[in-house]
């Protein structure tokens, strides 16, 4: 996948510098405007990757377009959530504290808002994602589980260093479960009257869909 801010240096035949450019979001720098000839281009910089500096020479021809791959290698590390009751709930009977399984939780890049995958709590109320390079994240609770209110958090994680695991805490209110309906008709009937009944209030009340 292309990396989002990679700087990269490019240099004249004399290897003087002609210019500073910073990868998009999708990965692609655009140098334009560039006349035949020799050139060099050096990576600077970029986060969460290794750098690959290596000054590379590349020939442009006048009416065609050059294309350079360049791959990094991520220095990479790990986001785990562990995922509790925050209270007692009445209506599975769980206590305050007690791991909850089947949180579903979304972490996105902080700079570029890119989704960069979908993590689950296990039945340790455990989450934890995959290998992710170095850089600052976002995670939201996108599921609850069962029994349990959504919570609006969006924890923030950065990850400094290659192998670190940075755990977060998250809690989970319990859901206010219940219907209401309203009955209305006939209190009695003599013999060859009707009887017919008028249902309304129908709602949930809940703070939780059902």
């Amino acid at each position: 996948e292309g990396i989002y801010g990679a700087h990269f240096l490019v240099y004249g035949s004399r290897k003087s510098p002609s210019g500073e450019y910073v990868s998009d979001d999708r990965g692609y720098v655009y140098v334009e405007g560039l006349s035949s000839g020799r050139y060099y281009v050096r990576e600077l910089d970029n986060e969460g990757y290794l750098v690959d500096d290596e000054l590379k020479t590349v020939y442009i021809r006048d009416g065609a377009t050059t294309e350079i791959e360049w791959e990094n290698t991520p220095i990479t590390a790990q986001i785990q959530i562990w995922k509790k009751a925050a209270d007692d709930n009445a209506s599975n009977g769980f206590p305050a504290g007690t791991p909850l399984e089947g949180a579903v939780f979304e972490i996105t890049q902080a700079r570029s808002g890119k989704v960069v995958g979908y993590i689950v709590t296990d039945a340790r109320g455990v989450a934890a994602s995959g290998p992710l390079p170095l850089g600052r994240y976002f995670v939201t609770e996108v599921s609850a589980p069962k029994y349990y209110q959504l919570s609006g958090e969006k924890m923030e994680a950065e990850i400094e260093y290659p192998s670190q695991i940075i755990k977060l805490s998250a809690y989970n209110k319990p859901a206010a479960l219940g219907v209401t309906i309203k009955k209305t008709g006939n209190y009695e009937v003599q013999s060859g009257q009707a009887m017919s009944y008028d249902f309304s209030g129908i709602a949930n009340p809940s703070n939780v869909a059902l």
